[in-house]
């Protein structure tokens, strides 16, 4: 679970209600308690965001939202398709980013709430 982790982020389970200790966390990024994606708190220049650290496959196409290329620069992703063994992100205003099967996407999916 080590994949670009940063020591500001913070993580709670939206459906547990639960802030959460790495150590309640799966290596695939779920709660322990009910397999929910774990919500992530990541500052950007934009202010807290939610996110989840997903595998390119699970990733969805249909409106799924900004994918986080650095802390500091999310695009809107267009699309996602297979590429020589790996993942191929199409995202607007950046152009694409290549993904390994194994690794770890930051998805924003909100604004974080404390």
């Amino acid at each position: 679970m080590t994949d670009n982790v940063h020591a500001s982020e913070e993580y709670k389970c939206t459906n547990c209600n639960k802030t959460l200790d790495r150590n309640e966390i799966t290596p695939d990024w779920r709660c322990k308690i009910c397999n929910e994606l774990v919500s992530i708190k990541v500052e950007t220049a934009d202010g807290e965001h939610s996110c989840h650290r997903m595998h390119p496959e699970d990733i969805r196409t249909d409106g799924m939202g900004l994918v986080l290329v650095n802390r500091q620069l999310m695009f809107p992703l267009l699309g996602l398709s297979p590429f020589q063994g790996k993942f191929k992100l199409g995202l607007k205003g950046y152009g694409n980013i290549i993904k390994a099967p194994d690794e770890f996407c930051l998805v924003v999916n909100g604004t974080w709430h404390d």
